[in-house]
């Protein structure tokens, strides 16, 4: 680690070598976790552009379950001796900004909503799969997989919404 004596040179802190010195099981964790985050967050955003109703409340559960699985993959990045990366606020502002607009515009606000989310899920899934590839421990692969069910759950729960089975509040 030749490399090592240079960032102490420069000042870097031992935190912040810890975040530019990552294993491949840490890299996928936290941009696991990072991802999940992010979309709990869009999830929220989404609930509160809607009416009450059953939607609303689906998607607000979605986020929840989904706080509390990035909240166990921060504490898996943490136990392997690395920091977690939080979520790019600029980044989701932009994206709260553009989601108020499209509801703005679209007729049928709901539905765009679970469209994009169902999307949003598909590039979630494909993360988690690149996660897989990883070679992770038992506990953290034990994670992933759960993580990977949720997700499968979300996009049928998603796709039963869009089906129309409960829409009832949202035209």
């Amino acid at each position: 680690m030749y490399w090592l004596p240079v960032l102490m040179e420069r000042g870097i802190t031992r935190a912040e070598r810890m975040t530019l010195i990552r294993s491949e099981q840490e890299a996928a964790l936290d941009d696991l976790s990072e991802a999940l985050q992010e979309t709990a967050d869009y999830y929220r955003e989404a609930a509160e552009s809607l009416p009450n109703g059953a939607v609303a409340g689906a998607l607000r559960g979605i986020a929840e379950q989904r706080d509390a699985l990035a909240q166990r993959l921060r504490a898996a990045v943490k136990s392997l001796g690395d920091l977690p990366r939080v979520p790019d606020i600029d980044r989701e502002s932009l994206h709260g900004f553009l989601e108020k607009l499209r509801s703005v515009i679209s007729a049928d606000n709901t539905h765009r909503i679970l469209e994009q989310r169902l999307h949003g899920e598909h590039h979630l899934a494909q993360l988690v799969a690149s996660s897989r590839q990883v070679s992770l421990d038992r506990g953290s692969a034990a994670l992933v997989d759960e993580v990977a069910e949720h997700v499968q759950g979300t996009i049928e729960r998603l796709q039963t919404l869009l089906n129309g089975d409960e829409r009832s509040d949202t035209r």
